[in-house]
């Protein structure tokens, strides 16, 4: 994906996003993308079956869904960073089934503390 493309990905992403009400970031790896979403069930909902619509998409994993006590990227529509192979491995993984530091890896990378 050129950074042009990305680039308007992005801006659609975001104003869709906050016209619901929806926050979150978006990680990326050459062509894989890693997305957190934050917001109303229904929104969350809404935002994720029109990602999993889109044939541009391919093998779409959902590594969690759950209420949470605060949103962790409240200020961004759509917050996005490069990632290496690696640390966007290295989350991945925090978000399987019987971890529960999936959220707080994630936070700590875009906070720049890891």
């Amino acid at each position: 994906m050129s950074s042009s493309e990305l680039e308007r990905l992005l801006a659609g992403a975001r104003a869709r996003n906050q016209a619901q009400d929806v926050t979150g970031a978006l990680l990326c790896s050459g062509g894989n993308f890693m997305q957190v979403l934050e917001g109303s069930r229904e929104a969350v909902r809404s935002v994720f079956e029109r990602v999993r619509r889109n044939p541009a998409h391919h093998q779409i994993i959902e590594l969690m869904c759950e209420p949470v006590q605060r949103r962790e990227f409240a200020d961004w529509s759509m917050a996005f960073s490069h990632a290496s192979w690696d640390k966007l491995q290295q989350v991945q993984q925090a978000f399987k089934p019987g971890h529960e530091d999936g959220m707080e890896l994630l936070h700590s990378f875009w906070s720049g503390s890891r």
